[in-house]
């Protein structure tokens, strides 16, 4: 069988080192489903066309010469062979019974039960992933690698509209905000609405230079306006104040308890008295996992315990989120505003 495929989820825009990634999740995903293993006819293409879904590829199954693009890249296999014919025999012997891949005279076969039309759309956050027994390599973040293994509209936390969180933002900057953070925002469209607020700084943080760099895409020319930040969050240091700190699904996945007090000490240390933290987590009712990961559930009087006695809760809502594949997730919003710390004893805060 020989499978026209299109790939949209490695963009050319995308930094070297990530299209290189993009490559290595695909090639694992192939490794762990095909193994050492020979499959032909039906079971190969139905098998190559399950694990690149998992992937987060688009493969159509169409006519037998679907696009243009697979006659060029037969026609370069016919060339290469031309200088070289020893390896491949196989692919040799089929190039050499069709000269006219080298002319451009491509005679197209007539229509069989494979020419039927066959969808297969990208493998969502939460569906059975054939490619779930290879491992990510250890010197690959846990983020990247979901960017590089899923399309960035399948993931559990994608939002088409982060509508909360814009109208949260939106009520702070009402009341004089002027500068904001957004904590672990990778890819999110809520930095397209926040470019069009009345706000003099804006920053994304997130760990995923992938992520970024989907966002820095999307926005065009308007992603001057943003300071893009790649880094984590319990180890970064941020050399400027804000008075927006906002996070959507991030916190949650903080399990150790160093890594959330760190966490929390850069939140005092970057929103200035008056200034409000906007954290979603998965609620007390939510999913236990997310992205195959565990994750810690709040309440909004259990977040702001984590907080500690430097910032209030003054707000609070539920949320439920609906994920691509229609999987329901509960999350609560709270509203924590940043307040002065009573001096201790001798004077230290």
């Amino acid at each position: 069988h020989l499978i026209g495929l299109r790939w949209d989820a490695a963009p050319r825009w995308w930094p070297t080192r990530l299209r290189r990634l993009r490559r290595q999740a695909l090639a694992c995903r192939l490794e762990a489903v095909f193994g050492p293993a020979q499959v032909s006819g039906a079971s190969a293409l139905d098998a190559t066309a399950k694990v690149l879904t998992s992937a987060g590829w688009r493969v159509a199954r169409g006519e037998p010469w679907p696009d243009i693009d697979t006659i060029d890249d037969l026609r370069r296999l016919a060339i290469l062979h031309a200088r070289d014919d020893r390896w491949a025999p196989r692919t040799a012997a089929w190039l050499g019974d069709r000269p006219g891949l080298l002319t451009g005279d491509v005679t197209r076969s007539s229509s069989t039960d494979r020419d039927a039309p066959v969808s297969i759309g990208p493998a969502d956050d939460e569906r059975p992933d054939p490619g779930a027994a290879m491992q990510r390599p250890p010197t690959i973040n846990s983020w990247d690698w979901i960017y590089a293994t899923r399309a960035v509209d399948a993931v559990g936390w994608y939002e088409p509209d982060p509508a909360t969180s814009r109208a949260l933002v939106a009520d702070a900057v009402a009341r004089g905000a002027r500068s904001i953070i957004d904590i672990g925002g990778g890819a999110s469209r809520l930095v397209d609405h926040l470019v069009d607020l009345d706000l003099e700084r804006i920053a994304v943080l997130d760990i995923s230079e992938a992520g970024l760099a989907v966002a820095r895409h999307r926005l065009g020319a308007r992603a001057d306006a943003v300071n893009w930040i790649v880094g984590d969050v319990v180890d970064v240091e941020l050399d400027k104040p804000y008075d927006i700190w906002h996070d959507r699904g991030g916190f949650h996945f903080l399990l150790d308890d160093a890594e959330r007090r760190r966490y929390v000490v850069l939140a005092q240390r970057t929103v200035p008295v008056g200034g409000i933290a906007i954290v979603a987590t998965f609620a007390d009712d939510g999913p236990e996992r997310c992205s195959g990961m565990p994750v810690r559930r709040y309440d909004p009087p259990e977040l702001a315990a984590e907080f500690g006695a430097g910032f209030r809760l003054v707000a609070s809502r539920r949320y439920l989120h609906h994920t691509p594949a229609g999987v329901p997730q509960s999350f609560q919003y709270s509203t924590l505003e940043r307040v002065a710390l009573e001096p201790g004893p001798h004077g230290s805060t």
